[in-house]
């Protein structure tokens, strides 16, 4: 759903719950939705005065199904702060000693494929708390945001203009090898409100429709303005 001055919503569920996806978008007054025929997964959003948009992957309301996981607990990390000033806010999700990936499952974010990191509640029905974008293609300062480096795919935007994450690894491999790093900070940023209700689900949505995930019991920290934790 376009709005005028709000931007672009989306449900999954008939209306009943609602959820932004605005990153990258810089004009919030929305004339026209199309949806690419070619491509069901992108959008597109025409603006009054500022042409068209093609926005960015979003995560879904509900978490995903079949999704890795780590195959050793305790190694997956989240680490959430929130600051009074928010250029010091910090993102860090560590997904290590992860199942068997092969290196198709990631796509190919040098050109089609985009990536959300997705935070839930999941205690009782699930609720998506807290979203950051990772678009494909794209350029991030003098040069392109996504490369190929020792076998990794890797994400790099000092300016972190992209829901604020400014660093992102994605290892493909076997059984406790598979990893995946994602890093970001700054007032970019879309933090969730801590203390956050355990349990929480992390995932890594895939346009393509591949996931990875996480999941956190107990925390090491769950604090106003911190939280940390090692997955289930």
């Amino acid at each position: 759903m376009g709005t005028n001055g709000g931007g672009v919503f989306k449900s999954t569920n008939g209306g009943g719950t609602w959820v932004a996806l605005n990153s990258g978008l810089t004009n919030t007054r929305i004339l026209t939705l199309a949806i690419d025929p070619q491509t069901p997964t992108k959008l597109y959003a025409g603006t009054e005065g500022s042409g068209a948009f093609d926005l960015q992957q979003i995560c879904e309301l509900l978490p995903q199904q079949g999704c890795r996981a780590p195959v050793l607990a305790g190694k997956a990390q989240l680490l959430l702060k929130d600051k009074a000033i928010d250029r010091g806010d910090r993102l860090v999700w560590k997904w290590v000693k992860g199942a068997q990936t092969s290196p198709g499952a990631f796509g190919d974010p040098l050109s089609g494929t985009g990536y959300a990191l997705c935070i839930y509640h999941v205690s009782g029905s699930a609720n998506l708390v807290a979203y950051a974008a990772m678009p494909a293609a794209g350029e991030c300062g003098q040069g392109p945001c996504w490369s190929v480096s020792g076998g990794s795919l890797k994400y790099r935007d000092k300016e972190g203009a992209s829901d604020g994450i400014e660093k992102v690894m994605l290892r493909a491999g076997d059984d406790g090898e598979a990893k995946i790093i994602v890093k970001g900070r700054g007032e970019n940023l879309r933090l969730p409100s801590l203390l956050l209700n355990l349990p929480v689900l992390v995932q890594l949505q895939a346009t393509n429709g591949e996931c990875c995930e996480a999941t956190y019991s107990a925390a090491i920290k769950n604090q106003a303005d911190q939280f940390k934790a090692r997955a289930d």
